[in-house]
């Protein structure tokens, strides 16, 4: 001690308060977190059983070597890391030839430093064998023969008399599945041991410093030196290897015959799995050097077990990855959640062995199996529920897990949950019977600790002899291969749910946003209707010579683009025949003279843009023809016909002839219709020419607008004519209009009164139009079916119970799936309606 560097005589801090025994194999000292002042304080009772006096003298020596000094300062800046323990073997700390080996890690702001004498390796190859170990372990063919290695191998570096290797079940029991005896003590294998034989805060401590040992249980620990000054919380000794353990485990190795212990935690994937237990029947040191020897052994043992339990749990993952390509390429969706996943439910029960198996989403379940109570079920989700599960719960005694509610618990044993949602959580549970298990205990697990001489103090059990249990209310335990491909399918069905709900999240929002297109597409069409209205208005007003002239010239061009609008209508708006759009027009005007019309063309859809346009263009032509034109002569005639020409466009030919034909003075806005909309609305082009024998017009609408072409046929198109009927006086007799516009209803009313109906009852709701059925023998309605907040199908219901004939008016289509009433028999007549159609509908009814 002599050339000792740390002078303690000018140190200004107070010894560290320390707390608690150390075995008195080593020593201890508490540093103040401060190295700058290079002074250290100690209180010591013993160092390797030298008095105090002759290390410290009288606090007026020196303590360290300078070079040791210097050595630990350098190896204390390397600790940065909690729970990090950093060593020195063989160091000369005082100068006196005496080497030692030094443990150093952080407690909280204290620096603890740990020395032993230092001990040459018992086992000169140890580091030889141990790498043969290792090769040993990795071509090892099972886990059971694995678990053989390793505990040799262990045997091999303490030269222990037992190695135990005990795993912990899910209940907190261990046992011991893996044993090595090298000297005359009993043999633990098989035997199971109760959860409180290890407390969990003895747990924590086996988590945090993977290896702890007695070298004698009956030698005196050494108290370590208070100081009144300090706080009991200010030094952690966790990490301490030389830190007493508690007198009770003491007592309890003593009960089964162990004079000195060793051991070393498992940890897979951040647990303790287990831990490898040595007992030996006389003292036995092991050195530090050696300790950090099988550390490492440790821990590559503990990487090459979570490597095999992972393969292990991977066996029979093939299945339920198939079931989930199967699943992801199925997935609607529009369907929910539960729809998606139920079809699939004995594909689950097949993945994991099982009696029963559960779906439970949205509060909906399905069930496969055995069976089970409703009641049951709800009680499960309840009570799994209210511990929040973020993962897999599994059990095997379903009993203990509801505690008082055992309703469940005494049809099934053991239950495997997986959460598939957030709170309130969706699961998929599989769920096992009963089985009936013997388990090897050490001693009888209802008595593991007892009450000592000293009232409330537990001293532990003194019995280890074998104690057979036959365990009820337990199912087979879940294999680890089954619990990993639980979190497999927990994964996969997370996926299919993020996948549906994701995707009914952008439907909705492609939805909304067609929605609002719709809209925006709705209100431009009827700004666009307006303003041809207007236009059609105001120039059919300019050229017309009376109030009757204008009336039904009007009449007829607001008809011509409600007829494009419904043709349109009935193709959703994407295009529309153009075969029907000319039938229509001619098919409105020329009843009588139907037979000195012919078309002939091909089927041709039109874009809608074309399509109203041509439909004014038509109808100009057609109302010409009949004023002054081939249909206005007695002998005339006009011929329709429409091809593709070589550069794709649509070419319409209309030729009127039998009539003496003059070109006219003035054009008038028919006139203009004909000539220009066809250039200036589709870029297309348009030519009239008058001649001797009659009318020509040649009409050319651009590819672009040719929605579709059927080239296989080429129909020679006939006008069907329609016979003029007569309409009885009796059908006339009392006529009902439910209408609730009152412009539409004077329309209708107007009509009828031209077919000469004697008495006409206008009503705008159903109430009214009720008290008329029930007040006058009516013998014809007109019926609106939408009438704002309501519909006429009870009007209606009610004027077929009384054979009252109907015509139904509506701006709707596809009212099949609307209403609930036959249409089969009942003429429905879309908006606006002209008056021929429904007086062609009223010489239908009459002649069906």
């Amino acid at each position: 001690m002599d050339n000792a560097q740390v002078d303690l005589t000018n140190c200004d801090r107070e010894p560290i308060h320390l707390l608690g025994n150390i075995q008195n194999y080593g020593a201890l000292l508490a540093f103040g977190y401060d190295w700058q002042c290079q002074h250290a304080s100690a209180n010591l009772d013993k160092f390797l059983s030298q008095p105090v006096s002759k290390i410290l003298g009288s606090q007026a020596a020196s303590l360290f070597s300078h070079e040791s000094f210097n050595e630990i300062k350098e190896t204390l800046t390397r600790l940065d890391k909690p729970d990090q323990t950093e060593r020195i073997f063989g160091i000369e700390l005082f100068g006196d030839e005496v080497l030692y080996d030094v443990s150093m890690h952080l407690s909280n702001m204290i620096i603890v430093i740990e020395f032993e004498y230092h001990q040459a390796l018992v086992h000169h190859n140890s580091l030889s064998n141990m790498r043969t170990a290792l090769r040993n372990l990795s071509r090892t063919y099972s886990l059971e023969s694995f678990f053989v290695e390793a505990t040799e191998t262990v045997a091999k570096l303490t030269g222990f008399g037992r190695i135990m290797l005990y795993r912990f079940h899910n209940d907190g029991s261990g046992e011991v599945i893996a044993e090595t005896i090298k000297s005359s003590m009993d043999s633990f294998y098989g035997l199971r041991y109760p959860a409180s034989d290890i407390p969990k805060q003895a747990r924590k401590l086996y988590l945090r410093n993977l290896t702890r040992q007695i070298e004698n249980v009956n030698s005196d620990v050494v108290p370590i030196l208070s100081n009144p000054t300090m706080s009991e919380n200010q030094l952690d000794l966790s990490m301490s290897s030389l830190r007493a353990v508690s007198p009770i485990h003491i007592e309890y190795l003593t009960n089964m015959g162990v004079n000195a212990s060793f051991s070393l935690s498992v940890i897979v994937n951040g647990e303790l799995w287990g831990l490898f237990a040595c007992h030996d029947n006389k003292s036995n040191y092991v050195s530090l050097e050696m300790r950090s020897i099988i550390e490492v052994f440790g821990e590559v043992f503990s990487l090459e077990l979570t490597s095999k339990l992972r393969n292990s749990s991977y066996v029979d993952t093939d299945v339920a990855q198939n079931l989930h390509l199967k699943m992801m390429a199925a997935l609607d969706s529009e369907q929910s959640v539960f729809s998606n996943l139920s079809p699939y439910i004995k594909d689950f029960y097949k993945l994991i062995p099982c009696e029963t198996v559960l779906l439970w989403v949205d509060g909906k379940m399905t069930t496969h199996g055995a069976s089970i109570a409703q009641e049951d079920i709800h009680l499960l989700i309840a009570c799994i529920n209210s511990i929040s599960p973020n993962d897999i719960i599994c059990t095997d005694n379903l009993r203990k897990f509801l505690k008082e509610e055992v309703t469940v618990g005494e049809r099934f044993g053991g239950m495997l949950a997986i959460p598939i949602s957030r709170s309130p959580r969706d699961f998929l549970i599989f769920l096992r019977k009963e089985e009936h298990i013997s388990v090897k205990w050490a001693g009888n697990p209802e008595k593991p600790v007892t009450y000592g001489p000293n009232g409330s103090r537990l001293t532990p059990r003194k019995s280890f002899a074998a104690w057979q249990e036959v365990r009820k209310g337990y199912s087979k335990p879940w294999l680890e291969k089954e619990i990993g491909l639980a979190r497999l399918i927990k994964q996969m069905l997370l996926e299919i749910i993020i996948r549906n709900i994701d995707e009914r999240q952008r439907l909705a929002l492609e939805s909304q946003q067609q929605q609002d297109m719709l809209i925006h597409e709705l209100n431009h069409r009827v700004r666009n209707i307006l303003g041809l209205i207007n236009s059609v208005v105001s120039k059919t007003a300019k050229g017309s010579k009376s109030v009757a002239e204008f009336k039904t010239i009007l009449g007829g061009r607001i008809d011509s683009i409600s007829v494009a609008q419904n043709h349109l209508t009935e193709k959703n708006w994407s295009h529309a025949p153009l075969q029907k759009l000319i039938t229509t027009e001619i098919q409105a005007y020329t009843d009588e003279n139907s037979s000195r019309v012919t078309m002939d063309g091909e089927n041709i859809d039109l874009l809608p843009k074309a399509y109203t346009t041509l439909t004014l263009v038509i109808h100009e032509l057609v109302t010409n023809a009949v004023k002054y034109g081939g249909l206005n002569a007695p002998g005339g005639k006009v011929n329709i016909s429409w091809t593709i020409s070589d550069s794709q466009d649509l070419v319409i030919s209309w030729k009127e002839s039998g009539f003496a034909c003059k070109t006219p003075t003035k054009k008038g806005f028919g006139s203009v219709i004909i000539g220009r909309s066809i250039p200036f609305d589709l870029n297309g082009e348009s030519t009239v020419e008058f001649g001797i024998d009659g009318l020509h017009v040649l009409l050319k609408v651009p590819q672009k607008y040719i929605y579709k072409r059927t080239e296989t046929t080429n129909p020679k198109v006939q006008l069907i004519k329609t016979p003029k009927n007569s309409i009885p006086i009796s059908l006339l007799k009392e006529v009902l209009i439910l209408e609730d516009n009152m412009i539409i209803a004077l329309d209708i009313e107007e009509t009828m009164q031209d077919l000469s109906a004697k008495n006409i009852n206008i009503c705008s709701n159903s109430i009214s139009a009720s008290d008329i059925l029930d007040q006058k023998s009516v013998s014809f309605a007109v019926l609106d079916i939408n009438l704002g907040g309501s519909t006429s199908i009870e009007i209606a219901k009610k004027c077929q119970t009384k054979g009252i004939p109907i015509i139904f008016i509506t701006g709707y289509k596809n009212l099949d799936t609307l209403l609930d009433i036959d249409l089969s028999d009942i003429p429905v007549l879309s908006k606006p309606m002209k008056k021929t159609d429904l007086v062609n509908a009223l010489a239908n009814l009459v002649s069906h």
